[in-house]
């Protein structure tokens, strides 16, 4: 297999398949799904920032991209893409869950204050926390939810950083 060079959008697209497939009739797969809160360049048209990162796989020759959002859709028809944008619309519900958590514990200047990669960050650890805190749940209980010390402990730690 070659490594061909373009700069062309449609280009890069192209030659990315033709770097990781043996041939036009190769099978893929969404093997992963996971949210960047640190933004990925999109391994098949280069695009960045991306904060969804969608692995394929190729079947035939073992290769895994990962791509962004926009282009997992063309893999259409053979990947479950509906499977893909399904868990990236609960990803996204949660995200937003957990910025109103942050919203709703720290002080509003020192929320404007905050760079956009620091948000991502505590976004992504109050996310993580509350997993934890869903699955310690009992099934009888209610939904788990985050208190204003788990987010002043996430800023504590996350400013040590």
């Amino acid at each position: 297999m070659n490594n061909y060079i373009s700069n062309s959008f449609q280009d890069r697209i192209q030659i990315s398949l033709a770097n990781i497939s043996k041939s036009s009739k190769d099978k893929y797969s969404i093997v992963n799904m996971e949210y960047i809160p640190n933004t990925f360049k999109c391994e098949l048209c280069g695009h960045r920032p991306c904060l969804y990162a969608f692995s394929i796989k190729n079947y035939e020759t073992d290769k895994v991209i990962k791509v962004g959002s926009e282009c997992v859709k063309h893999f259409r028809g053979e990947c479950d893409i509906d499977v893909a944008e399904g868990l990236k619309k609960r990803i996204k519900s949660v995200t937003r869950k957990m910025r109103r958590y942050l919203k709703k514990y720290v002080e509003p200047e020192d929320y404007k204050s905050m760079s956009v990669e620091r948000k991502r960050m505590i976004t992504t650890e109050l996310f993580m926390r509350f997993q934890v805190k869903e699955s310690l749940r009992g099934e009888g209980q209610k939904k788990a939810k985050l208190t204003k010390e788990d987010v002043e402990t996430i800023l504590k730690t996350t400013a040590e950083k």
